[in-house]
């Protein structure tokens, strides 16, 4: 699978580039293995930004990292879980983020 049909099949899975941006995602980012954005809206968990990985032998790895605190370099984890098909993105971004639109989003 080529780059940009791993990514179009995460994007597709959270609901794609428009519905993402409604919830404050913005700075999409895409490369041969992950696909990852931040949220420019505060959401209940205090997600910023958000790492879908792409693994290689199957199966996905959402991680979601807080803001920087000053004087560190490095983004908190706040949460994490792999997921094995991809029609299950959309259900664990929202309980690692609590956004609702994101754990009520039907295929």
């Amino acid at each position: 699978m080529n780059k940009a049909s791993r990514a179009a099949v995460i994007v597709e899975h959270l609901g794609g580039e428009k519905f993402l941006a409604t919830l404050g995602a913005r700075d999409f980012a895409i490369d041969d293995s992950s696909f990852g954005f931040t949220f420019v809206h505060d959401n209940p968990k205090g997600v910023h930004s958000v790492v879908v990985l792409v693994e290689p032998r199957g199966g996905f790895k959402v991680i979601c990292y807080g803001r920087i605190a000053p004087g560190t370099f490095q983004a908190p984890v706040l949460g994490s879980e792999s997921v094995a098909i991809a029609e299950s993105l959309a259900a664990v971004l929202g309980k690692l983020t609590g956004i609702d639109a994101f754990k009520h989003r039907h295929l």
